[in-house]
């Protein structure tokens, strides 16, 4: 009976080979390496996800619109459409900035002005911490380290859900 058909010899093949690979120590996966902007914002450093932005612009040309909402500093032409430009500095309840540099984000449908671009940031996944502020500033969840430097990550989507919640408000309605 030691004769084994071509099959046994491949069920028998398989399941060393499955039995094995518990065996073997995991592959490493590879983190997949996360971008920022660093910036600051008056002069406080922070930084912003590149994913949630489309781009960043020094000097963006923004022509000033009357308006109710302190934070709207006035319209921008991009990409050939007209957009909203607020301060980000009044957004995140500080003083007013006065920035040159603005983000666009990453649908496009807004500007938001800062101070200065610093440099941008490429770091692994265990560098992005979550706040431990207890949760007292809506836009900031997160933190970013890149060597001995920590930055508060500017959260765009609480931004503009924000900036829409103004929007619907019924005392910035004419």
């Amino acid at each position: 009976m030691n004769d084994l058909s071509e099959l046994d010899i491949r069920l028998f093949g398989m399941r060393n080979a499955f039995d094995a690979s518990f065996a073997e120590p995991a592959a490493r996966v590879e983190a997949t390496p996360l971008d920022f902007v660093a910036l600051r914002i008056g002069d406080q450093p922070y930084a912003i996800r590149t994913t949630e932005i489309s781009g960043l612009y020094a000097g963006l040309a923004v022509t000033p619109v009357p308006t109710s909402v302190p934070a709207l500093i006035g319209i921008a032409g991009h990409s050939g459409e007209m957009l909203p430009v607020y301060d980000l500095a009044l957004l995140l309840g500080l003083s007013a900035s006065d920035g040159s540099w603005a983000v666009i984000d990453a649908g496009n449908s807004v500007g938001l002005l800062f101070s200065v671009f610093e440099d941008h940031w490429r770091i692994d996944t265990d560098e992005v911490m979550p706040t431990n502020d207890g949760g007292h500033h809506k836009h900031i969840q997160q933190m970013a380290r890149r060597h001995e430097e920590l930055r508060p990550v500017v959260s765009i989507p609480s931004i503009l859900a924000s900036i829409r919640e103004q929007a619907a408000s019924p005392r910035h309605k004419e």
